[in-house]
């Protein structure tokens, strides 16, 4: 076992050996944070507030006048700035599951975190730049977000990237997850947080904006804009309310101006075209190119660090390294030269047998399938219901019509019907996913499915919703009808 002086240990975190492989280094920051963060646990019971440790820093990295180095901490409200050719990896530590985040060169970077109601609330403000994150699937005890100037996206568990530029436009891709993006109005955001819960109409708002919210899932990207909230703020006259509002009661004055009720009438005139930019597929080739990046920044094991600190080429050329040793140290004693004796001899006699048994080889083989068959016979009740079922739903092609272009969920009834056809139920793509059927011949991006469901809540009434199936991961996602979304379909027969 290593012990190390307090000295020594600042030294490896301030000043680390460049000969160290770079995991070791990063495998080590993790061990002593944990440690840390542990000895502090055990003195609190209170729930620690996620914080970011600044794991691998490449280039100029500043928070502040002060430059980023690696065993860094951010903590809620610390902001990042990496200058040009220049790269912060951070890992969220305090948080149930494992999150690292990339932050890419010329980029702002913020973090905000708190705990609230029991409930571990992580933020990630992109002011400029591009950030790469890599989520693990939350739970409902954690909650996290990435803010921009002109959207909020909700994550449980993802690979996706953001890129800002300076005008507050910029792009969201979504490489393997699911992200759900909405409209923020930072004309808004920037009142006080008493006013925006005090005020009616601006509750109205949320409401509104988080109906509206745009779910982006593996391989869609697309433009992150102003002008979604400029829309807003012009239909419903709200900006002009917020310029001419008496400071000392802004609540009050925002709610007579401009009601609940006539928010409601004005956001209704409003298109789901104006509010939610347009969808677009990244290619195969392109998502699988980009997924390469989050190999080189994946989380370091909190519980047990020494793990990834050893990669495997090293194993590997630890087992080479043992075998002669042990080749050397066996000639003394009398029961290890039997053992090298042994080996020897074998492997003339195999391959003398391997010249003269070539036919004997071939017999086997062809009693093979022969033993093979009884377990087949054996299994033939359930092996011919699963083959029949597949067969009428995937290996069929026949069966299903051609692939039809985006609609709506009510067109692409119509247009089944309209060839004597249906749209398939879930159990039925479900299928398609699983086999090798027809699949080739399907894209991996969500289909619409016949079964329809009507849903009600206490905040938001009534929904009638239509499962859809994606076929890149065989999951299954609730749409509904109100938000007019276009997804491609195919046909059944009846």
């Amino acid at each position: 076992m290593l012990y190390y002086t307090s000295n020594e240990l600042f030294s490896k975190i301030v000043e680390p050996d460049k000969k160290e492989p770079m995991k070791k280094r990063i495998g080590f920051l993790i061990l002593m944070y944990s440690v840390i963060y542990f000895a502090v646990g055990c003195k609190n019971s209170e729930p620690k507030v996620p914080e970011a440790l600044v794991v691998s820093v490449i280039g100029d990295v500043t928070m502040g006048d002060k430059k980023v180095k690696n065993g860094d901490i951010l903590r809620n409200q610390d902001s990042l700035r990496t200058g040009a050719k220049s790269i912060c990896d951070l890992q969220v530590t305090g948080m149930d599951s494992d999150v690292t985040i990339r932050v890419k060169e010329n980029s702002e970077f913020a973090l905000g975190a708190t705990i609230k109601n029991e409930v571990k609330n992580v933020q990630m403000k992109i002011m400029t730049g591009k950030v790469l994150v890599n989520s693990e699937r939350l739970n409902s005890k954690n909650n996290l977000e990435t803010i921009t100037p002109t959207v909020v996206m909700g994550v449980r568990g993802t690979k996706y990237e953001v890129e800002i530029g300076k005008d507050s436009n910029g792009s969201v891709a979504v490489l393997d997850g699911k992200v759900a993006s909405r409209v923020v109005i930072p004309e808004i955001e920037n009142l006080p947080p008493e006013v925006r819960a005090k005020s009616a109409t601006l509750r109205k708002l949320d409401s509104f904006l988080k109906e509206k919210e745009l779910v982006l899932q593996t391989g869609n990207s697309t433009t992150v804009s102003k002008k979604q909230s400029e829309t807003i703020l012009k239909e419903t006259g709200l900006g002009d309310v917020l310029k001419n509002a008496d400071p000392s009661k802004l609540a009050d004055d925002i709610d007579t101006k401009l009601s609940p009720e006539k928010l409601s009438e004005k956001t209704a005139k409003i298109s789901d075209k104006d509010l939610k930019p347009e969808v677009v597929q990244v290619s195969p080739e392109e998502l699988e190119k980009r997924l390469k990046e989050y190999d080189e920044f994946k989380p370091v094991s909190k519980t047990s660090p020494a793990e990834p600190v050893v990669p495997e080429k090293e194993k590997e050329v630890e087992k080479p390294k043992s075998e002669p040793i042990q080749k050397k140290m066996e000639p003394k004693p009398q029961t290890n030269n039997i053992a090298p004796v042994t080996p020897v001899t074998p492997p003339e006699k195999k391959v003398e047998e391997v010249k003269v048994e070539p036919k004997k080889v071939e017999e086997p083989k062809v009693e093979e399938p022969k033993a093979v068959e009884k377990p087949e016979h054996e299994m033939t009740a359930a092996e011919k219901k699963a083959e029949e079922e597949k067969a009428k739903v995937n290996l069929d092609s026949k069966s299903w019509g051609p692939e039809e272009k985006k609609m709506l969920w009510s067109e692409a009834k119509q247009k089944c019907d309209s060839k004597n056809m249906r749209l398939p139920t879930k159990k039925e793509l479900l299928q398609i996913y699983q086999s090798q059927g027809v699949f080739k011949d399907w894209q991996y991006i969500n289909y619409w499915t016949s079964e329809e469901f009507v849903t009600e809540s206490v905040f938001s009434g009534k929904k009638s919703k239509v499962w859809t199936i994606d076929m890149s991961n065989g999951e299954g996602t609730e749409v509904d009808k109100a938000e007019n979304q276009q997804l491609i379909s195919r046909c059944r027969k009846k």
